[in-house]
């Protein structure tokens, strides 16, 4: 765990926990007080809204009864429409009816009187005849011959589509006889059910009317949940209630007691909750600096060790600090990188030295090695007239030594390299002639490779002298490229005098090794230090040879294409 969490913890553990402690006690108190209460005040709540959907039910029974006897009503429905006196009746009654719907406490949405010949309403609704006589509530209501209610349902039975309604329809009958004249229907608006539900309690509260088989009348509020209890009891936080509504059904109640609880407990605690709030957040911000304060020195010198390791010698930690310790660490790391720095400088600048002293070795060394030899060919061929022979010999001297110059670039391409040997190849062959025969060929898709230049040169000088010449017989020098692994290997092959056993470990020996020098493969060795020191040690030469029978050279290096060869391509042509 890192060093300013660890502070941070303990400081919080010591100033925060025992003011979580003393807030859950008098959480505790709080609670224990508002359970008490919270049965009382859920109990009044419900006998409220039973009180006043007792109040609703007996207010549409009321205006039920109050239209049943109305002695204009029964009289329209006992005669027919084509009466002259129906329209009569029909404005008469509608506005009466209009009125008494008018002033129901509370609100009652809609009258509909639905007579076997007649038909009234309250909100002048447009209703076809005749058609409710098929409905099942219709039936019902007939079947039963009185109140009969209807739980909540989309829109009117007869009227216009609205809101969703409950309905309660019953009976009417003749006076004089007893005969069934109609269905009484009225329609009360969903909203005077939940404006009941409403209270106090509203967001914790679910209230649900069911009826007298226990179906679903109404439901207001979050779905919670049941049990099967009848009367009020404590379970899972929440209280449960169920009271007997005058017209048969019931209504249940469950409220959150739990979440109500809290909400007093919280809301009575007040001030001394924001103050332990505010203390908490003090604690956290006097732990939270304190801890910064002690772990950002240590957490700047791990980074600067971080960039240290990671080749950044120009890292410095800032001296400025109030720990005589810490003071004393900083120091101590600045004088090492000062140190490490100046240390690495010096060795950067020996190994260029000793680089560029290698290579301008070496150029010296390939340069003049047969450049004698050459221009005495060329003068011989001269002197014998042999003008065409003269003239190709120093075309390839010139190209020879114009991919040598390279504009003093190191890096070629593998296509001018193996031209530079097919040059070089050209003038010995010319010397050579009758012992040298010799192969190039660079695969098409190497061709845009890059390398160091230089390095073909020497391995074919040395397939020459120590392979075709000593063999004593005309020989073949083959130079060729493949890639391999990712790397692309050049081969030098010569069916020459060979190697003993002894003499081709030692020189791989020497090889693997890097040595610098070594008087009988100078040049070799020179060619496999500038590989090193440019690709790294996976690269170099590797040598195969059998005595009396083959040389082969094996020089491995990356694979890779430089974007601008602009220059490259001028020196090659």
């Amino acid at each position: 765990m890192k060093l300013k969490n660890q502070l941070l913890i303990s400081h919080v553990l010591l100033s925060v926990v025992p003011l979580l402690i003393i807030t859950a006690f008098f959480y505790i108190k709080l609670l224990d007080t508002f359970s008490v209460t919270m049965a009382e005040s859920a109990e009044i709540l419900v006998d409220q809204s039973a009180n006043n959907f007792d109040i609703l039910i007996e207010e549409a029974e009321k205006a039920a009864r109050t239209l049943s006897h109305e002695i204009v009503l029964i009289q329209a429905l006992r005669e027919r429409p084509e009466l002259s006196s129906y329209d009569a009746y029909r404005i008469r009654i509608n506005r009466w009816m209009k009125n008494l719907h008018n002033y129901s406490t509370p609100r009652l949405d809609a009258f509909y009187v639905l007579g076997e010949y007649q038909v009234f309403s309250s909100n002048d609704a447009d209703i076809t005849e005749n058609i409710w006589k098929e409905a099942d509530w219709y039936r019902q209501v007939v079947e039963r011959d009185g109140p009969v209610w209807f739980p909540s349902h989309a829109g009117s039975f007869v009227g216009e589509e609205t809101e969703a309604v409950l309905s309660m329809a019953t009976t009417i009958h003749d006076s004089l006889n007893g005969d069934l004249l109609g269905v009484i229907l009225i329609d009360i608006e969903e909203e005077e059910f939940r404006q009941i539900a409403n209270s106090s309690m509203a967001d914790n509260l679910r209230i649900q009317v069911m009826d007298g088989t226990g179906e679903q009348v109404y439901q207001a509020g979050q779905d919670q949940g049941y049990s099967n209890a009848g009367s009020s009891f404590l379970s899972s936080g929440n209280l449960q209630f169920t009271q007997e509504l005058i017209n048969g059904w019931r209504i249940r109640a469950e409220v959150q007691a739990g979440k109500l609880a809290f909400e007093r407990a919280f809301s009575m605690m007040g001030i001394l909750t924001a103050l332990i709030v505010l203390m908490i957040l003090a604690a956290f911000a006097v732990s939270f600096r304190l801890a910064e304060a002690i772990s950002r020195p240590v957490i700047a010198l791990r980074n600067a060790f971080h960039k240290l390791e990671s080749g950044d010698f120009d890292v410095e930690t800032d001296e400025k600090t109030r720990s005589q310790e810490m003071l004393a660490l900083n120091r101590s790391f600045n004088r090492m990188t000062g140190n490490l720095k100046e240390l690495m400088d010096r060795v950067v600048l020996n190994e260029k030295r000793l680089r560029e002293a290698q290579i301008a070795a070496l150029n010296a060394q390939i340069n003049p090695h047969f450049l004698y030899n050459t221009l005495d060919t060329i003068a011989w061929n001269v002197r014998l007239s042999h003008n065409q022979d003269a003239l190709e010999a120093l075309y390839a001297l010139t190209k020879l030594f114009r991919i040598s110059i390279s504009k003093g670039q190191d890096v070629i391409r593998l296509e001018q390299e193996f031209e530079h040997a097919r040059m070089y190849l050209i003038l010995q062959s010319m010397r050579y002639s009758d012992i040298l025969d010799y192969k190039i060929d660079l695969p098409e898709e190497l061709q845009e490779c890059c390398t160091i230049k230089l390095l073909l040169q020497p391995l074919v000088e040395n397939s020459i002298y120590h392979g075709i010449k000593e063999a004593e017989r005309r020989g073949t020098i083959e130079v060729t490229a493949y890639e391999e692994n990712g790397s692309i290997v050049l081969k030098v092959y010569d069916n020459g005098a060979g190697m003993k056993k002894e003499a081709l470990e030692h020189l791989n020996s020497l090889l693997k090794q890097g040595v610098k020098t070594d008087k009988k493969v100078f040049g070799v060795l020179n060619v496999n230090l500038r590989l090193k020191m440019a690709y790294g040690e996976e690269y170099g030469i590797f040598y195969e040879s059998a005595e009396n029978c083959f040389t082969c050279a094996y020089v491995r290096i990356p694979r890779y294409v430089e974007e601008d060869n602009s220059d490259s391509r001028k020196n090659s042509r």
